[in-house]
């Protein structure tokens, strides 16, 4: 993003934070921005709360890649849950013995106040703008389109449509996409403090969770997120 980000250190905190400031005619927007060491739920949820700790944000908002059915396009979740909760047990067939994981799935919805907000605008115009402004060889030509939706959160790497099918659709037939780090953003903000902070998930889909998945679409995805999570930032959050 065009912001001019300072580095920021908290004491006796590990991890680096930068802040910027988007000027708009008649406020200024503060903006901390923060990224996991590794990736996961529990690096996620672990940020998280520190950030809320440290600067007590209005809203909190989770830009980057995810896995989903369609390359470029843009998913906004309203219903974050983790599909690989559960129970792993041994099942037998035909003289073969299996394990299977028993779900139990554990569900964090987004206010619905904030969904009505986000699903009222028309987002054509800024799609083309995003997908024209993108500085690099576009990875695909289809133009971005943005879904609202369950987001399936797990803790690995899916490059199976058999897990997808068997342990995400086969639970959640409505999933967007799924990734592997907006449960743990979610469950903190609603833990960490009795103040609790909405949460928005802005994620891109850079690969379609297969055996072909690859990281070639993976810039595409990051900018087209921070750029359609600004424009929230710019023109819808109050």
């Amino acid at each position: 993003l065009d912001i001019e980000w300072k580095q920021l250190n908290i004491s006796g905190d590990p991890s680096v934070y930068n802040y910027g400031i988007i000027n708009l005619p008649f406020k200024k927007i503060h903006i901390i921005h923060a990224q996991q060491s590794e990736m996961g739920m529990t690096a996620a949820a672990a940020m998280t709360a520190k950030v809320i700790t440290h600067f007590e944000p209005k809203y909190i908002l989770m830009t980057g890649i995810a896995a989903g059915f369609q390359f470029g396009d843009i998913m906004i979740g309203t219903d974050i849950w983790n599909y690989s909760s559960g129970k792993y047990e041994e099942i037998s067939e035909n003289d073969t013995t299996k394990v299977v994981l028993s779900p139990d799935p554990k569900h964090i919805p987004i206010s619905q106040t904030l969904q009505n907000s986000l699903t009222s605008h028309k987002y054509d115009d800024l799609l083309d703008s995003i997908k024209e402004q993108y500085p690099q060889t576009l990875p695909v030509q289809n133009k971005p389109r943005v879904h609202f939706g369950p987001i399936a959160c797990g803790v690995a790497v899916v490059a199976s449509k058999e897990i997808v099918q068997q342990q995400v659709k086969a639970h959640g037939r409505k999933t967007i996409g799924l990734d592997m780090e907006s449960y743990g953003v979610c469950y903190a903000a609603q833990t960490t403090s009795t103040r609790e902070t909405p949460v928005i998930i802005v994620k891109s889909i850079s690969d379609l969770a297969d055996t072909e998945k690859d990281d070639s679409a993976q810039p595409y995805a990051a900018y087209t997120s921070a750029k359609f999570a600004e424009n929230l930032i710019r023109n819808i959050l109050k």
